[in-house]
């Protein structure tokens, strides 16, 4: 065999290998989600209520809509 043979089969095995993987890996796709218990920004106080499953914000006093905010980080706590 010459130089220019061995090169040939050596793609065609390539191939041959990688489009069943990669038909496979098409076929299991994964979706990942979130391991936190709740959404990354939770708002809470006076100022907030829940209608129709949505939270809503009241104004205050002086026309504001002053609330809490709650960050939680996807990655776990800091220490």
């Amino acid at each position: 065999m010459n130089k220019r043979n061995v090169i040939t089969f050596l793609v065609i095995g390539i191939l041959l290998l990688a489009i069943p993987l990669g038909l496979r890996l098409l076929q299991n796709q994964q979706t990942f989600r979130s391991k936190a218990a709740s959404g990354p920004i939770t708002f809470q106080g006076l100022n907030v209520r829940e209608l129709n499953g949505r939270q809503v914000f009241k104004l205050d006093d002086q026309g504001q809509p002053t609330v809490g905010l709650t960050l939680t980080s996807p990655f776990g706590g800091s220490n």
